[in-house]
């Protein structure tokens, strides 16, 4: 969509909505729900994160509204004026993203694919990487291999992935599928914007990657607290999470009521830091050793 072309206009169209909302500029209004949870990881990472998201946050949102305000057929075509596009979307209720979701049931999911080709950037230069899914046939499995040797490509198993492409590689070829959508909601003066990795009639659905079963006790409330407030905010009933240890080659499953109170909880301690700035550094050093924002966080452990 040309509203959403260019991050100069994106940037600038932010800046508008918030204008409209009557909120300064420099004032955090959109929000995700993933970045919320990991607030039980890391209370400041959450936010730096959220911070730095805004603006794609922002264009996930203002693309959702466009999009769906004209499958609902609520527009034939969309407005030129700033003003009218951040209008567009207004008329859109929560019955509308049931039935958009309904809608798309009707699609087959499909299989999980028997490989997933990718190139990652190397010191000495590009290199081919094909990942192969540990659940195909031996023949199957041969097949692939020889047709990457053919392109020139490695095959790796899910252990030897690239750390930055492995959670997405292993949901691909181990989650189970459930059809999605994404969509926001205002809470208090914040638009907190969430796409599950599935939604059924009765739960909600997410799926994670760990290395260890170690880190397991140290995410597994991340995972919970996002399903929470995907079961919150899309009026589920029960949150299914399911995580998989790379080292154990298993997947642990929680299947549970979603906790309306914790979720609400969360936004309100989130709510709290926004406006503090105020947070302890985690217990755990390895925590800060490992984040992207060790440089500039003046909270980190020492």
């Amino acid at each position: 969509m040309k509203a959403l072309s260019n991050i100069g206009n994106l940037h600038r169209l932010l800046e508008v909505e918030k204008r409209r909302r009557g909120v300064d500029i420099g004032k955090l209004v959109f929000i995700g729900m993933a970045d919320t949870a990991s607030f039980t990881w890391c209370a400041m990472k959450s936010l730096l994160t959220t911070i730095e998201m805004e603006p794609h946050f922002f264009a996930s949102y203002l693309h959702d509204r466009l999009l769906y305000t004209l499958k609902l057929g609520h527009v034939k075509k969309l407005p030129k004026t700033e003003k009218e596009i951040l209008l567009v979307g207004d008329q859109i209720a929560f019955d509308d993203v049931e039935r958009l979701l309904k809608d798309s049931e009707k699609e087959d999911l499909g299989k999980p694919p028997s490989s997933i080709a990718f190139s990652v950037h190397t010191p000495e230069g590009i290199v081919k990487l094909v990942a192969i899914n540990p659940s195909i046939s031996p023949e199957q499995k041969e097949k692939i291999v020889r047709l990457a040797e053919k392109r020139h490509a490695k095959v790796v198993n899910l252990e030897d992935a690239p750390p930055k492409f492995r959670g997405e590689i292993c949901q691909e070829f181990l989650a189970e599928r459930y059809h999605t959508i994404r969509w926001n909601f205002e809470w208090e003066n914040y638009v907190v914007v969430g796409v599950p990795d599935g939604i059924t009639s009765e739960f909600v659905y997410e799926f994670k990657t760990t290395g260890s079963e170690f880190l397991l006790g140290h995410m597994d409330h991340s995972a919970l607290a996002q399903a929470d407030l995907y079961g919150y905010f899309f009026k589920r009933r029960c949150k299914r999470v399911q995580i998989y240890i790379m080292d154990e080659k298993e997947t642990v499953t929680w299947h549970e009521d979603v906790d309306e109170a914790k979720a609400v909880d969360l936004l309100t301690e989130f709510k709290k830091l926004v406006e503090t700035s105020e947070a302890v550094p985690p217990q755990e050093k390895w925590k800060c050793k490992s984040c992207e924002f060790r440089k500039t966080c003046q909270i980190k452990s020492t």
